[in-house]
């Protein structure tokens, strides 16, 4: 019995010893990982104080520079510093909603200073244009400079650590109640709050503020019922042939078309196909459609269903189009379509339909670009001739054809180009030339492949 005593507490008092040392380790690591979180935080915040540095004086230098090498050259470094200060204040350890406005700034700062690179390096005088944004963002980029600069103070008198600021930002969103005022905390929502008076930014670049103000120009009429957008839903959907099909609203969608969703369910014994359509409140207009069945082996060819998509199309939207690519994926066929004006290829009003290889069956169809886009253009007169504009290719290309098509830019504006389809070796481009000024403006490659052509 004695024996069996001292085994039993043998055994307790390693278990004991494990448990202890597993709640060392488990310490110790946490103590790690927490020792290893706060010097990333810490990289990060001197790396944004560093960053925005650059970005003031860059910006600074830009306002003063009156040559175009000059102005190419801070224009390109303007836009990388702006670049990697957003990036090291969106790793910061504070909530994405504090920082948001000061990595758009960031973000606004490095576009516009790539789009006035890429205007200046071909000639144009686009800083001129420009120069009060400069100014604007020159005072933004200063005051944030100084804010950071109190920040840093503030965490090196004070001795805070950078999870402490983390864990104090927290609290004040509910989670917990800290005993004492963490340093930097203010100092954030303080920078976040002058970064509310940033200036309204207007050019041709992706993040510019008109793009976010953007509502759809291709919606016509008034207000319709949910009712009526049911009528609708059901007349616009491709019906097979000895199914009954009834609608019914299922609610609403917000986006940038807010829509109604609505079910329409084809029936007949042992066939069922349900379709969700949306439709917008505005109008009535279908944004898009998705048909819902299982899809057959293929008994259509691709010529066979880009006849049923066009045909489809014409029935349902007004105004010419024409099929610029398709991909065949799960025995159906995408077909984008482009809109035409006046023999001018309309790039931004873009329609895809999608159709099943079984039936012939339209199955898909998505249009809020063209919503967002289609509106009564004026199509400008090119400045050069096709002749004129084909000189400015590469004498390496060999030309295979060429039209007119207005495309989009990145800031969302248009532009009238000349569309080059044009062979370098084995490989095939689209190329495109601003038919105003000779510009190249956009290369993109197609590359084909077993279902279709892909442009990169």
């Amino acid at each position: 019995m004695n024996r069996w005593y001292k085994v039993v507490l043998l055994i307790a008092v390693l278990a004991v010893g494990a448990v202890g040392a597993w709640g060392y380790d488990q310490s110790r690591a946490r103590r790690g990982m927490e020792i290893f979180l706060s010097n990333r935080f810490r990289q990060a915040f001197y790396d944004t104080l560093a960053h925005v540095q650059n970005v003031e004086v860059l910006l600074g230098k830009t306002r003063a520079a009156g040559a175009p090498p000059q102005e190419i050259a801070l224009l390109a470094d303007l836009w990388q510093q702006a670049m990697q200060a957003e990036a090291s204040v969106t790793q910061l350890p504070v909530d994405p909603v504090v920082v948001s406005r000061t990595a758009k700034f960031l973000s606004q700062t490095g576009d516009l200073a790539s789009t006035l690179l890429r205007e200046t390096a071909v000639g144009e005088d686009a800083l001129a244009e420009h120069r009060e944004d400069l100014d604007r963002l020159y005072t933004q980029a200063a005051s944030l400079n100084r804010e950071l600069r109190a920040l840093e103070r503030q965490v090196r008198e004070r001795g805070a650590d950078f999870l402490d600021i983390a864990a104090g930002l927290r609290a004040r969103a509910g989670v917990r109640k800290p005993s004492v005022p963490v340093p930097g905390e203010n100092a954030f929502r303080a920078i976040n709050r002058e970064m509310q008076q940033q200036p309204t930014l207007i050019y041709d670049g992706p993040f510019s503020d008109h793009l976010e103000r953007q509502k759809p120009r291709g919606l016509t009429g008034s207000t319709v019922s949910q009712d009526e957008a049911s009528r609708r839903a059901l007349a616009f959907v491709d019906r097979r042939e000895g199914l009954a099909y009834t609608a019914r609203p299922l609610g609403v969608t917000r986006g940038r078309i807010p829509a109604y969703r609505i079910e329409v369910a084809g029936k007949k014994a042992g066939t069922t196909e349900t379709v969700y359509v949306d439709v917008s409140r505005q109008g009535g207009h279908v944004i898009q459609s998705v048909t819902v069945r299982p899809l057959g082996s293929p008994r259509v060819d691709v010529d066979r269903a880009r006849k049923k998509a066009q045909d489809f199309l014409a029935g349902r939207l007004k105004g010419e189009f024409t099929p610029t690519y398709h991909l065949v994926q799960n025995n159906q066929v995408v077909f984008t379509f482009a809109g035409m004006q006046d023999g001018v290829v309309v790039y931004p009003d873009q329609v895809k339909v999608a159709v099943a290889l079984d039936h012939n069956q339209v199955v898909g169809f998505e249009a809020q670009g063209y919503y967002m886009e289609h509106h009564a253009r004026r199509i400008p007169k090119p400045a050069l001739t096709q002749a004129e504009a084909q000189k400015r290719l590469s004498p390496r290309l060999r030309v295979e054809k060429g039209r007119l098509a207005l495309i989009p830019t990145d800031g969302g504006r248009e532009l009238l180009a000349y569309e080059f389809r044009a062979r370098l070796d084995r490989d095939t481009y689209l190329v495109y030339i601003n038919a105003a000024n000779g510009r190249e403006e956009k290369i993109l490659k197609l590359v084909p492949t077993a279902n279709g052509t892909l442009t990169i």
